[in-house]
């Protein structure tokens, strides 16, 4: 790591731009097999990756610019961000390799390129919204390249982030539809097995699935033998982790999330994924399940893992992260119910619900206000005003198009949902509901 932060410094001492082209035919040779040894050590969870990466990128500053160079670059941004959590140098680096692009005569890696960037840097330093149309920009390239490997992988991510982000479900579900659909013809079976545990919670969340369980990931998706499958491989495993533990924070199972982590520890997915964004949500979620059940259970440690997560997503904040502020304030909310502080809970929860919304983030604007209505319902006892966030946190989940989801809370909370002439409750969620 040592060697990395020096030659990470000595880019910004010149600019990549004015490097001559690298020809020397045997470094050329050697950068070629250092490009594809990455994906290799990544999805296997191999720790010399940097030393791979430190390698390519010492080549290009001391031999000059290649076709390779793009990818060097965007991957040493990926090592800032997942070993370093320096996301200011990241930042930079991720544009410099998309600017190395244009400085070749080639494009056969512009698809990884743009995939690594748009997929595991910028994700971390700008809105996830930013990075849908250079996803499908990395798509449209590889399929004209014949990229295929990195035109699917930019497919799962582009669809991942959406899912992130708030994108409506019911659209996106078609989106699924169809690019699995092209992984599982072009004979891309990895990519298409990341996903299934992702589509599988898609359709629970929007009630087409384990209607009767919904925080269940086996299902249509995602048969039993799959999943016992996924379990066993080092690389399918954290998708299975995120996504279960997605279903079960969501479906308020926040007990049996814990259980969960502790087979596996706090850390597993971001030792697993490294730069992945899914580590954003995954801590998010995490954070919120331990304080969320050390609440119910009076359990210490389950908030203290609670806390390592709070602590990492305010880092993040202060690293200029801007798709976990409402994180943040999420968490803020729950160390205050856990800490008998109902003022600062209400305020930080009403906090969070602006932020989430403004960034469109619906799906987590709807979690906070349940939660708010769980507090007003038992914590002062006033259920008018419970009934108020709990009716809008269904029309927060209906509007994100988890009506799954909306309609569990309404099972839960039958009397909240009670219709009467007087109901101001949305009518597109009456009618659902």
């Amino acid at each position: 790591m040592h060697h990395l932060g020096r030659v990470t410094d000595s880019i910004h001492a010149q600019r990549l731009l004015t490097l001559p082209s690298m020809t020397d035919k045997k470094i050329l040779q050697t950068m070629h097999w250092l490009e594809k040894l990455f994906p290799c050590l990544y999805e296997s969870g191999d720790n010399r990756i940097p030393l791979g990466i430190f390698r390519s990128l010492s080549l290009t500053l001391e031999h000059g610019i290649s076709a390779y160079s793009s990818v060097a670059v965007a991957q040493t941004a990926l090592i800032l961000v997942g070993l370093t959590g320096d996301l200011r140098s990241a930042r930079i680096y991720g544009q410099h390799a998309l600017e190395l692009i244009d400085k070749v005569d080639t494009r056969a890696l512009a698809a990884r390129t743009l995939f690594l960037v748009h997929s595991f840097v910028f994700p971390w330093t700008k809105p996830l919204k930013d990075s849908y149309e250079q996803l499908i920009e990395a798509y449209i390239v590889g399929h004209r390249t014949g990229d295929i490997e990195n035109m699917s992988w930019a497919a799962v991510n582009w669809l991942q982030l959406k899912l992130y982000a708030g994108a409506p479900l019911h659209a996106l579900k078609v989106d699924f539809d169809v690019l699995m659909s092209q992984m599982k013809a072009m004979k891309k079976h990895r990519a298409y097995t990341f996903m299934q545990p992702v589509y599988q919670a898609v359709l629970n969340l929007i009630g087409k699935d384990n209607m009767d369980d919904p925080s269940s990931l086996v299902g249509v998706a995602l048969p039993s033998t799959m999943f016992d499958s996924c379990l066993d491989d080092p690389f399918f495993k954290p998708s299975i982790c995120i996504h279960q533990c997605m279903l079960l924070t969501y479906f308020g199972e926040h007990v049996k999330h814990i259980r969960l982590l502790a087979g596996m520890g706090i850390d597993y997915v971001v030792q697993a994924l490294m730069a992945a964004p899914e580590n954003m949500i995954n801590t998010f979620l995490n954070g919120f399940s331990c304080f969320a059940a050390a609440h119910e259970t009076g359990e210490e440690s389950y908030a203290e893992l609670g806390q390592i997560c709070r602590d990492r997503i305010k880092n993040w904040v202060d690293m200029g992260n801007p798709n976990v502020k409402h994180y943040d304030l999420f968490l803020d909310a729950e160390y205050s119910v856990l800490k008998g502080q109902r003022v600062s809970a209400v305020q930080s929860y009403k906090a969070a619900i602006g932020v989430a919304l403004e960034g469109g983030f619906v799906q987590d604007a709807a979690l906070a206000c349940e939660r708010l209505g769980e507090l007003h319902a038992y914590g002062s006892g006033d259920l008018r005003e419970a009934q108020c966030w709990l009716r809008r946190s269904a029309g927060y989940w209906v509007a994100w198009g988890a009506v799954g989801k909306a309609r569990h809370l309404q099972d839960k909370y039958p009397d909240a949902f009670f219709i009467s002439r007087t109901d101001d409750m949305p009518v597109e969620v009456i009618s659902i509901l």
